[in-house]
C-alpha cells in the first residue's frame, strides 16, 4: 500500500537494516519491532543495497559499518552520492567504540552513530530523531511541490498562496531550533526594513522580507546533540556540522521556479560569508556576496544576540549595537551596517512588537 507522504507516521515509516550477520541483525530487528517499527527490511550486502537505493525510497537506513564484509563508511559514502539532496535519506551507523570509526562514518555522510553493543533504549531514540528530521524534509518537499504547481497555474490565487506556503516553509525551518518560529519572523521583517532603507524597489523589498525567514532551513538536517548544545561548539565535528547547514538549505531549496524561493536559496548559501572572506562555506568576499544575503547575515546575528539562545543570553539593545558597530567591514557589508543605524530605534520598537 502506497502511504501518502503527508500522512506517514512513525508505524508506517520504511526502516532498512544493512546487516550481514544474522545475530546482531536478529537484535536490531528486536528492538525497532518493540519500538512500533513494523516496516523493517534486512539487506546483508552492498550490491543489493545499491540495487536498493535506485528504485525504493525508504525512510531511513541502519547501516552497520564496523563489520568485516564490507567497507562500511564507504558504503554510506556511496549511498549518499546515488542519492539525490531533495530525497532527503538519512543513514544511522552502528559500529563499535572506537572514535575513528564514528568519525569515519558521520564524515562518509551519516547523520548519527551508535556504539555496539546496541543500547535498545538509546536505539529506540536516535532512530525517532532520524525520522523527525525525514518527515519534515517530505512534508516540505511535499508542500514546495505544490506551491510550485500554484505557480505554474499563474492564477490571481497565486500570490496570497504563495504567502500562506512561504509562512509554512518558515515554521518548518524553525521547528528544531525555535519552537515558537518568532526568529523567523523578525529577521523577515528587520531584512525587508534594511532593503528599504538601503532604496531597493517594493517588489525586491518584498522577496527578501518573505525570503530572509527560510535562511536557516538546512538545520533542519542538524543532530540535537550539536543544535541544541549548551555553550560553544568544541569539536571541529560539531562545527563542520553545524556550518553544513548554508549547503544543505541551499541543496534543499535546488531547482525552484518562483523569484522568491530562487532568492531564499541564495540567502541559505551565503548568509554565513563575511564581507572580509572569512566567512563560510565558500569564502566569498565584499561584493561577490548577494545583497540579500549580506542583509539577512546582520539580520539574522543582530537579533540572535537580541535574544536568548541554546547557546548565550540575550544582549541589550546597546552591547548588540556595539558589536555589530565593531564587525562593520569585517563581518558585515559597512553599506548595510549604516542603514541599520539609520533605522535602529524603529528597528528596537518593530522587534519588540514582535517578541
Amino acid at each position: 500500500m502506497t502511504v501518502d507522504p503527508m500522512e506517514r507516521s512513525y508505524a508506517q515509516a520504511e526502516i532498512v537494516l544493512v546487516e550481514p550477520e544474522p545475530v546482531s541483525a536478529e537484535s536490531v530487528m528486536r528492538v525497532l519491532e518493540r519500538a512500533g517499527y513494523p516496516r523493517l527490511i534486512q539487506i546483508t550486502g552492498p550490491e543489493q543495497m545499491r540495487r536498493y537505493v535506485q528504485t525504493a525510497d525508504p525512510d531511513l537506513l541502519v547501516v552497520d559499518v564496523d563489520g568485516p564484509a564490507f567497507d562500511g563508511p564507504g558504503l554510506v559514502a556511496e549511498v549518499i552520492a546515488r542519492v539525490a539532496p531533495e530525497r532527503f535519506l538519512p543513514i544511522l551507523a552502528l559500529g563499535s567504540p572506537d572514535p575513528a570509526v564514528g568519525r569515519r562514518s558521520l564524515s562518509a555522510g551519516a547523520k548519527d552513530y551508535v556504539t555496539k553493543p546496541v543500547d535498545p533504549e538509546e536505539l529506540r531514540l536516535r532512530v525517532h530523531s532520524l525520522l523527525d528530521t525525514r518527515f519534515v524534509y517530505v512534508r516540505l518537499r511535499e508542500a514546495r511541490n505544490i506551491m510550485e504547481g500554484l505557480v505554474r497555474r499563474r492564477s490571481s490565487e497565486v500570490r496570497q498562496a504563495q504567502q500562506e506556503t512561504l509562512e509554512l516553509l518558515s515554521r518548518v525551518a524553525e521547528l528544531r531550533d525555535d519552537a515558537t518560529g518568532e526568529h523567523t519572523k523578525r529577521v523577515g521583517r528587520l531584512s525587508g526594513m534594511i532593503a528599504e532603507e538601503l532604496g531597493l524597489g517594493r517588489d525586491q523589498v518584498w522577496l527578501i522580507s518573505n525570503a530572509a525567514p527560510l535562511h536557516d532551513l538546512g538545520k533542519i538536517a542538524v543532530t540535537d546533540k550539536v543544535l541544541l548544545k549548551e555553550g560553544s561548539l568544541d569539536t571541529n565535528e560539531e562545527r563542520a556540522a553545524m556550518r553544513h547547514h548554508a549547503v544543505l538549505g541551499a541543496e534543499l531549496l535546488s531547482g525552484a521556479q518562483s523569484d522568491v524561493l530562487r532568492m531564499a536559496r541564495e540567502i541559505a548559501a551565503s548568509h554565513h560569508e563575511h564581507w572580509d572572506g572569512r566567512g563560510y562555506p565558500r569564502g566569498l568576499r565584499g561584493e561577490e556576496i548577494p545583497l540579500a544575503a549580506r542583509i539577512v547575515a546582520l539580520a539574522d546575528v543582530f537579533d540572535a544576540l537580541l535574544h536568548t539562545r541554546p547557546y548565550k543570553p540575550a544582549w541589550s539593545a546597546p552591547a548588540a549595537l556595539a558589536e555589530i558597530r565593531q564587525e562593520r567591514a569585517l563581518q558585515f557589508d559597512p553599506r548595510v551596517v549604516d542603514a541599520l543605524f539609520r533605522i535602529d530605534r524603529l528597528v528596537e520598537r518593530v522587534l519588540s512588537n514582535l517578541a
